[in-house]
């Protein structure tokens, strides 16, 4: 974690530790968990984050 709490990337390893390209995503939960993710980008995040959330919290 960085001094004001957000992730810092150490050893360039993001992509290969969460099996993800640069244009992908994860969503992790406070527990540390990951809840979801995408390898590559989305047509459209927006939606497709909308669908993420209402499904893991419902």
């Amino acid at each position: 974690m960085g001094s004001k709490g957000d992730c810092v990337e150490y050893e360039d390893s993001w992509e290969a530790l969460y099996d993800v390209t640069s244009q992908g995503a994860v969503l992790i939960r406070p527990d540390g968990f990951v809840a979801w993710r995408t390898k590559e980008g989305e047509s459209n995040p927006h939606l497709l984050l909308k669908q993420v959330m209402t499904s893991i919290l419902w």
